[in-house]
């Protein structure tokens, strides 16, 4: 199978297939509607582009409008990422309705037909991911931002996998931690 390709010069492109991939996933929608996304600053294993979709659902008279900031992660070339972007999504579906501080999944495409590459389609949350402000602040606010961020990764942990997510990347890695640990360190643990 060919994917397209796609240019990361090419935000009117993207902005015709992400409206492409919400309208797969809520075929009920009309008038979807998406901002040219603009890329934004992320890791290395993924290209993250921002951009408002806007949508109708349900019957003409009761129509609901949906005002959406997203985020679209688009695996990158070369990714160190060796998971199987299935169940990378099906572990990530579902995990705001289980309590954990996370976005909500709209839509994904993990064989990459529309991205030429595989991609996921995230809620765009509000807040600021800047580190270097982060590793600035005072002493109180940088307590209770590291405290914060504790207890959101103890809500992750405590979720346990949906079904389909069984990936074996998971079992390698944890028994390579295992392998490598000189002595017990419950915080990773």
């Amino acid at each position: 199978m060919t994917h397209p390709t796609l240019p990361a010069q090419a935000p009117a492109q993207l902005a015709a297939r992400v409206q492409e991939l919400l309208r797969l996933r809520l075929p009920e929608a009309v008038d979807v509607t998406v901002s040219q996304p603009a890329r934004v600053f992320g890791g290395n294993a993924r290209n993250a582009w921002a951009c408002e979709a806007c949508w109708t659902s349900g019957p003409d008279t009761h129509a609901d409008k949906h005002e959406e900031p997203l985020i679209l992660l688009i695996r990158a070339p070369g990714s160190q990422v060796q998971t199987d972007p299935a169940h990378e999504f099906a572990a990530l579906d579902g995990l705001a309705e289980r309590g954990v501080r996370a976005p909500k999944v709209w839509a994904h495409d993990p064989a990459g037909q529309l991205f030429g590459a595989p991609a996921v389609l995230l809620q765009r949350l509000p807040g600021r991911t800047d580190a270097v402000e982060y590793l600035a602040a005072d002493t109180e606010l940088g307590r209770a931002r590291t405290l914060d961020l504790a207890r959101a990764a103890a809500e992750l942990h405590a979720v346990t996998p949906g079904t389909g997510t069984d990936e074996p990347q998971l079992a390698y890695w944890r028994a390579r931690f295992e392998d490598c640990g000189l002595e017990p360190y419950p915080a990773l643990s």
